[in-house]
Order: C-alpha cells, then structure tokens, then sequence
C-alpha cells in the first residue's frame, strides 16, 4: 500500500462529496427542495482484501451521506447513497477487471437508468 493511497482516497470520496453537499446542500436548502444522489461501492460494507484504501473512504462517505440526509432533511433534501456492487465499466478498469472471475459488470449507462 502507498503511503499516500489512504490521502487519495480520502480526498476523491469523502472531500469531494462534502464539497458537493456544502455548495449544492445551501443552494437546494434555500430552495426547500433536491436530491444528492452520492454513488458509492459496496466495499462501505464489506471490503476485498487488498482494497483498505477504498473500504476505508468508502465507510466514511456512507457515515457523510448518512449525516448528510439527517441534516437536510429538515429542509426537503433528500440524500442518498446508491452503492453499485459490482466493477463500473471504464477505462480505468479495464485492465484490473481482465484479471477476474466477474458475473457481472455495471456499464455507467445502467447506473444511469437506475437513478433516473
């Protein structure tokens, strides 16, 4: 593990989302309603070895969504987190995903439609 992968992953998960909830939470509280729709892994509730970077980020920003939607809810914003539990289909996989035995993997299309 890289000393800095934990930074990383905290960074891309758990600052980014709070970002996000700071800006468009006020925006959408003003308006008195939204819905932040946070999409997340499964690994917030069970992590491969070798993944305790991204378990790690992963049960933060299940704990962030979770806060997030008591806080704004008061306001008619809706906050929720849809963990896909399965590899997402991208440049970025590809080559790790060669690398397993898969049932199944979620094209960002499919997430789409889940969330419309």
């Amino acid at each position: 593990m890289e000393d800095d992968a934990l930074d990383v992953a905290l960074s891309t998960s758990l600052k980014a989302f709070w970002n996000v909830v700071k800006i468009v939470g006020k925006t959408m509280s003003e308006r008195k309603s939204g819905t932040i729709v946070q999409i997340g892994t499964s690994s917030a509730l069970r992590t491969k070895e070798g993944f305790g970077t991204l378990g790690a980020s992963q049960f933060g920003l299940r704990g962030l969504v979770q806060v997030s939607a008591r806080e704004l809810r008061a306001h008619n914003v809706h906050v929720v987190l849809v963990p896909i539990d399965a590899p997402i289909e991208s440049d970025k996989t590809q080559a790790w995903v060669a690398q397993l035995v898969l049932e199944k993997m979620v094209s960002m299309d499919e997430i789409a439609r889940i969330i419309d």
